[in-house]
């Protein structure tokens, strides 16, 4: 049946309807055309120009947009709508500044509106300016405690300051009311390695993956949890998927480096890094992981000149800090190397790494009994960490309690079977029992899986020595000194 041409045309608010129903549809060159005729028609009708930059907006086509809000609030200036529409575009021209001030204006004009005060919270969390979201998520929920994307915020936000407990709440709270929301889960997972809750960032991770398969934030959290839990090959075919996303994705290459040091392989961890630094030669992570590999590779003085020259840079750091200050002990220069370490307790009380080294230190000085006391509330803080069980192993071999220590000792392989430490720490308590053949073969073991510290041959020559093999013992005990140098007693 054919239209009947002598119909009147239909009102502009009907025009309008369909022209929004076109958006609703995603249909949004059809909508942008439908919008830019009524334009034509009605120039002075400001919602006409509003849904014509909302549609140029989904299309990327911002400059346009930019000027169809210009048009929009040329007709009416007390309209908060356009300004919001403006602060997307910004943001997505790399205008942060404008876009912020776009997101200002819209709150002017409508102090209470939420979507106002998601905008502005946006555009600053996207410039790491976290302290200054809070408020903005606070007056949200308060004006609708239910708020999803206000909680969402705020969890970003408060992970941003270092609350990583108070983030998770935040993230859970949105999950309760939506238990697939794709941008929690993310953002939980990121939350729960941060804590080194590594199985619980894995789960949150494939959930993720379930709604967004190719998400790359999603594939990062999995690569990164697989690699807390040392499944190596699997995170490196996570982030091999990751990088067919994105080539150049600089920490999806970062955690790659990490896996192929986990499998061994560190002539491809170096090349991965080179790539790294290739595409940007001063992001942190990499330099960070840069030391993570000299220390793999006993370059120790390397490590110390490298992140010390860092660390003037990124005094943030305490990743360098712990690296530096491994090497420094190692080195035996501790008294250089406490500060470092206290510096990363005092900003991150949850880093084992750093009460281990304290611990390390204390026992150096026989403080032994302030070393106990900072590992129990450590372990209390958190009892699953295997190297804090590893590190009272040490301090009961100091005091020559072996079966404490290698209580201690198992119970950390059994939280970390691949813990080299806890292992030496288990051969070394054997022996101070005289269970010889037991310690030889836990030796023996740990040798023909590719270990290779002077630890492990030192207290391989005791086991041999405890069986009166000393030709054998001997040689042990001269590829530990080989190993280490004049740090072997």
């Amino acid at each position: 049946m054919m239209e009947n041409e002598n119909a009147p045309a239909p009102s502009v608010t009907t025009q309008l309807e369909r022209a929004s129903r076109l958006l609703d549809e995603n249909r949004h060159g059809e909508a942008a055309e439908r919008y830019t005729a009524i334009c034509r028609d009605y120039p002075n009708h400001p919602e006409a120009w509003t849904g014509l930059a909302i549609a140029l907006l989904q299309q990327q086509r911002y400059v346009e947009c930019l000027q169809a809000v210009a048009n929009a609030l040329g007709v009416d200036a007390r309209q908060p709508r356009p300004h919001l529409i403006a602060a997307a575009a910004l943001t997505r021209l790399g205008r942060p500044g404008d876009a912020l001030r776009a997101a200002d204006a819209a709150l002017t004009l409508a102090p209470d509106s939420l979507k106002a005060l998601h905008s502005k919270a946006a555009i600053l969390l996207n410039q790491g300016r976290h302290p200054e979201v809070l408020p903005l998520t606070e007056r949200a929920l308060q004006l609708e405690p239910a708020d999803v994307s206000a909680r969402l915020n705020q969890g970003v936000a408060l992970h941003g300051l270092g609350q990583a407990l108070a983030a998770l709440t935040a993230f859970d709270q949105v999950l309760a009311s939506d238990p697939r929301h794709s941008d929690a889960l993310m953002n939980r997972g990121s939350v729960l390695i941060a804590l080194g809750r590594a199985e619980e960032a894995l789960q949150a991770a494939d959930t993720a993956l379930e709604i967004q398969p190719d998400s790359p934030i999603a594939l990062l959290n999995r690569a990164a949890a697989l690699t807390s839990l040392r499944r190596y090959r699997e995170a490196l075919a996570t982030t091999d998927q990751l990088l067919r996303i994105n080539p150049r994705h600089i920490k999806g290459l970062v955690n790659k480096t990490v896996a192929l040091l986990g499998l061994g392989d560190h002539a491809a961890a170096w090349a991965t890094l080179t790539t790294v630094l290739t595409f940007d030669s001063f992001n942190p992570d990499a330099l960070e992981l840069k030391l993570q590999v000299l220390l793999s590779l006993r370059r120790f003085t390397e490590v110390v000149t490298e992140g010390q020259r860092l660390l003037a840079r990124h005094p943030e750091r305490s990743g360098m800090k712990l690296a530096v200050a491994r090497a420094l002990a190692t080195l035996g220069r501790r008294a250089e190397a406490e500060p470092l370490v206290d510096a990363v307790l005092g900003a991150a009380h949850q880093s084992p790494e750093a009460v281990v080294l304290k611990v390390d230190i204390l026992l150096s000085r026989r403080e032994g009994e302030a070393g106990r006391m900072l590992l129990e509330q450590a372990l209390a803080d958190d009892p699953e960490r295997a190297p804090l069980w590893s590190a009272k192993s040490a301090l009961f071999l100091a005091k020559e309690d072996y079966a404490a220590a290698l209580a201690a000792a198992e119970r950390a392989l059994a939280l970390d079977a691949d813990h080299l430490q806890a292992a030496i720490h288990r051969i070394a308590a054997l022996n101070g029992l005289c269970r010889f053949p037991e310690a030889l073969a836990v030796a023996r073991e740990w040798l023909e899986r590719g270990a290779s510290e002077w630890q492990l041959h030192a207290n391989l020559g005791g086991a041999l020595a405890g069986l009166e093999r000393f030709e054998e013992a001997r040689q042990a005990f001269a590829r530990a000194r080989e190993l280490d140098g004049p740090a072997f007693h």
